[in-house]
């Protein structure tokens, strides 16, 4: 076996199991690859019955994942089925079958996503566009949320804040497990997650200003002309700190009185929404997970009605 050497070798080497994956076998089912702004090759996949006109659902997987997650495809498909909405689905850069490339945990996939919007415009997929994100993909989605006036909604499950508040994380992940590795891996992937912000920063810094501190929702006007919906969902037990994310959907709709841990249906007036459940952890990783919380299929159903009413009315 060839040890990795460079840092983009042993960060290749973790992300290596989520290359290859299937799609739906579902009839309609088709695949797409579009280009980002920056030359990268994102590949994806839409679903698209002759009644699923009332909007499109964009189902975003996380970080060392990809858009072959099964979970995905049956939670999607459910939603989509409810709601009359085209389904879609893509791999980030660095996953699944894209191009390789670094995880900036936020503002690069955020290129992946509107160049994924481009095609869903050119399908003719319907509006409005709805993101449901988890972890990364909640990173990616809230970005292109506020930055992006194609995205009306945005459901973002379990995202850690900012970017920095991934790669501590990480990192803290990375050095605790060095141990567990071969001798001579220990030091090269424990000396690599200590740098991990600077080298980001450093392989991004050609392409823009600086793509962790434009992956932070601080960095952008609080109150987007677009007026998107936005939905946070997370267990207070979640090994990404809740009280972090919780600032992030407090910088959203700044003047607004919105009422935390309340839904679309008892706080009607909100353009924000977040739900703190009470005993779960991070999905995919901790037991129970959001996607356990018995409320948890009512209350996404409750945000999508009000996004296609809202779309409806011209609100």
């Amino acid at each position: 076996m060839k040890i990795p050497t460079s840092k983009r070798d042993i960060l290749n080497m973790f992300l290596l199991h989520c290359k290859d994956h299937p799609i739906p076998d579902w009839p309609g089912t088709c695949e797409f690859r579009v280009k980002t702004w920056d030359d990268r090759s994102i590949f994806g996949w839409f679903h698209q019955q002759e009644s699923h006109t009332s909007g499109s659902l964009l189902m975003l997987h996380g970080f060392m994942d990809n858009s072959g997650n099964d979970q995905y495809w049956r939670q999607g498909r459910r939603l989509a089925d409810k709601h009359r909405l085209a389904l879609a689905a893509c791999d980030f850069r660095g996953h699944g079958k894209s191009d390789e490339d670094i995880p900036t945990f936020g503002k690069a996939e955020s290129w992946d996503l509107k160049a994924v919007l481009d095609e869903a415009e050119k399908q003719q997929l319907p509006r409005p566009y709805v993101l449901f994100g988890q972890s990364l993909g909640g990173m990616a989605a809230q970005v292109c949320a506020i930055d992006d006036a194609r995205v009306d909604a945005a459901i973002l499950i379990a995202p850690p804040a900012w970017p920095w508040h991934a790669i501590d994380h990480v990192v803290g992940n990375t050095i605790r497990h060095t141990e567990l590795l071969p001798e001579s891996l220990r030091e090269p992937v424990k000396k690599m997650g200590l740098g991990l912000s600077t080298w980001i920063a450093d392989l991004y810094k050609d392409r823009t200003g600086n793509v962790l501190h434009e992956g932070s929702l601080f960095h952008y006007e609080a109150n987007p002309e677009h007026e998107p919906l936005v939905l946070y969902v997370m267990g207070d037990k979640d090994e990404y700190d809740v009280n972090r994310t919780h600032q992030v959907w407090d910088h959203w709709y700044k003047g607004q009185d919105a009422v935390y841990n309340a839904g679309p249906r008892s706080a009607p007036d909100q353009s924000k929404w977040m739900v703190e459940i009470e005993g779960h952890g991070h999905p995919g990783v901790e037991r129970p997970d959001p996607y356990e919380w018995e409320g948890f299929d009512n209350l996404i159903d409750e945000f999508i009605e009000t996004a296609l009413e809202r779309k409806v009315l011209g609100a």
